[in-house]
């Protein structure tokens, strides 16, 4: 499964990169490494997939790729159907019982093993339950097999499914884990100048990186409709940008209504007024705090 063309042009990551290059030669070299990059959407987890796959082209490397998706929920042991299918076992049918699919995912990482192989699984929070209790079950097994494998998932605390977050919390724990942080200020400037064509002011930049924290994906999303970009501009958020803030204010539940009422209020008036506040909206007390009371 192809992740893009070309040569990926990378703007800062300097620390994941070098971390890309350790684990493509442990796997030329056959020392198993087990990676994962979490980070919210659009941080760039996905782009240095692209450099794994660039860097890996001139090595004698076989990369196997497997993408999940929102669908997948109900796709029972799919993730490791699609791990098959890019090994060419296209006729394999899916187990049903346990056994059956501990049996058929054995014999996956077997066939891995036999060249020096990298696997990598994008998306992991989309997986459905029974393959990630499987590469659970399995995580010795593929910690002997010489491969390198490199997963991808956005944080924990936003997965919907409490079984999958805790399959996700305990994969974190036996891999070594590397967050995907926001551009610097001056990484920014660097990405924003190239999207626009031309250098940008201070004003703006600091604008743009208090709208988006350094969020790749959200700069180029608003740069690259504009032309130029003034300090004095009422910026609005692309559709793209608004759809991943829904989704993470959907995450927010029940508390939704609170944290939208204490962005309006801000810093002006009493805690007690807010409360006020919150009782009249039939919230409850319990997600009211006074500052530094640790909720």
């Amino acid at each position: 499964m192809s992740l893009g063309v070309g040569s990926p042009v990378t703007i800062g990551r300097d620390s994941l990169l070098r971390l890309i290059d350790d684990v493509l030669e442990d796997a030329c070299n056959r020392v198993s490494r087990s990676v994962l990059l979490t980070g919210e959407a659009g941080i760039g987890k996905t782009h240095m997939l692209r450099e794994l796959h660039h860097r890996a082209k001139p090595m004698d490397l076989r990369i196997i790729t497997a993408r999940c998706s929102p669908n997948d929920e109900h796709d029972l042991f799919g993730l490791f159907m699609r791990l098959a299918a890019e090994l060419g076992d296209t006729a394999l049918q899916p187990p049903t019982t346990e056994l059956q699919r501990y049996a058929v995912a054995k014999h996956l990482v077997e066939t891995l093993r036999a060249v020096p192989t990298v696997v990598v699984i994008d998306d992991l929070q989309w997986c459905d339950y029974v393959s990630q209790r499987t590469l659970l079950h399995l995580f010795d097994l593929v910690s002997a097999a010489g491969i390198a494998v490199v997963v991808v998932s956005r944080p924990i605390d936003e997965v919907r499914s409490e079984t999958g977050a805790s399959n996700l919390r305990a994969l974190a724990r036996l891999m070594e884990t590397h967050t995907v942080e926001g551009l610097s200020a001056e990484e920014s400037a660097v990405l924003v100048s190239a999207s626009l064509g031309h250098h940008v002011e201070r004003p703006v930049l600091e604008m743009l990186m208090q709208l988006t924290n350094g969020n790749p994906f959200f700069l180029i999303e608003i740069t690259r409709q504009r032309e130029s970009i003034n300090a004095t501009d009422a910026l609005l958020l692309p559709r793209e940008v608004e759809a991943i803030l829904d989704a993470r204010l959907d995450l927010l539940g029940p508390e939704e209504d609170a944290v939208a009422l204490a962005g309006i209020a801000g810093d002006v008036g009493r805690i007690d007024d807010l409360a006020s506040v919150f009782e009249a909206a039939g919230i409850t007390a319990g997600v009211v705090a006074e500052p530094g009371a640790g909720t």
